[in-house]
Order: structure tokens, then sequence, then C-alpha cells
């Protein structure tokens, strides 16, 4: 039986890309195919926390948790961060086959080195971007709202954050973890309450 995998599997070399899925011995195809691609999301080009511009697509044949938020956030912010780092500790090696993004919403404060000192304290391997000429387009693709607590009022329903206290310095935003294929293709919707085994397992669909 391992022979006759193992011969499988050395075919692939041979066969068209739309033949992987009918020969794949495991589970991967399937759990692939099974997931929607959601129509959320577009390429961007932003600074980011490393102190240089970087695409979404420079990440294109790694999975990516793209998530929005900010460091000072005193809420929902921390414990994705913390939930989304224990995933990666949990994933061994097999994390440099993934990126965390984290879009700060406050990119007034949130210098580059501000959001990268933030989140190195949870997990080195993760980046932040921090743009606010493009903050506005990146949200508008990936449809979320953000903004002031001033203005939450008028998305308290829809917001993570009802019914939370909030300062005046304080934002509102998405509390969703965007989890996106190697192509950069958005097929998941995770968000604060999922835990990090159930971040991997979401990442094991994508063959992670």
């Amino acid at each position: 039986m391992k022979k006759m995998i193992k011969k499988m599997k050395n075919a692939f070399l041979f066969f068209p890309l739309f033949a992987i899925f009918l020969f794949l011995p495991s589970s991967f195809a399937h759990e692939m195919a099974e997931l929607p691609v959601l129509q959320v999301g577009k390429d961007f080009n932003a600074q980011s926390s490393l102190g240089k511009s970087v695409k979404l697509s420079d990440f294109q044949g790694k999975a990516v948790l793209l998530y929005f938020g900010y460091s000072h956030c005193p809420h929902i912010c921390p414990l994705m961060t913390s939930n989304l780092a224990k995933a990666l500790q949990e994933l061994g090696t097999k994390a440099q086959k993934v990126q965390v993004i984290m879009v700060s919403v406050d990119p007034k404060r949130d210098s580059p080195k501000v959001l990268q000192s933030f989140l190195n304290n949870f997990h080195k391997g993760m980046i932040g971007i921090t743009d606010e000429k493009q903050l506005p387009k990146i949200a508008a693709d990936f449809k979320v709202t953000y903004g002031p607590a001033s203005e939450m009022k008028a998305d308290q329903g829809k917001s993570p954050h009802g019914g939370m206290k909030m300062g005046a310095q304080d934002f509102f935003h998405s509390n969703l973890i965007f989890v996106m294929d190697q192509k950069n293709q958005v097929r998941k919707l995770l968000d604060e309450t999922t835990k990090p085994l159930e971040i991997v397992e979401a990442l094991g669909q994508l063959g992670i």
C-alpha cells in the first residue's frame, strides 16, 4: 500500500494541475474543495511594520491569517493575537508556511516600530500593516468597518465591542480573522472566540 501511494505521489509531476484532486491520497483535496472562495479581499500595497511597503501578493505560496486591530486595543486584539500566536507555536516548523498580518486601524499611533513591538510580544513571525492612506481601501476591500469609539453608536449592533467600556482614543473594528489560501483567496472566516487548535484545524484544510 505504501509503495502504491509513493508511486501515485511521483505521478503528480506528469499530470495537469486539475488532475491532482482526482488522485491525491489524502483528505486534503476533499477538504480544500469543500471550502468556498469568499468574494472579499484584494491585493494591496501598503506600509508595513517591517519599515517597508509590502503587498498581500508577496505572501502567495503561504496561508495568510489577516485581521484588523491596533496595538492600544484593550479588548479583542490581544486575545486574537494571542490565539494566533499559540496556533503558530502549535504548528512548529509548519508555521513557516503561514503569515499572520494585522492591519492597524490606528496608524497615527501605530508607527511601524510600535506595531512590530506589539506583535513581537506574541510571536516574532507576525507582521503589521500601518498605512493611513491605504487603510480605507483595504478595509473596504475586506468589507469591514472601523472608526473612533465616539462613532461606535451607529455600528454597535454589528460591532464585537458592543457593551464594552471604551476610552476616547479607542477604536471599534471588525473581529474577523480572514483565512486565505496560498493564492490569497479568502476561504474561511474565524473570530476572537476561535481557539488556537481550531485555527490549526482551519489551516489544515489548506494543507498546512
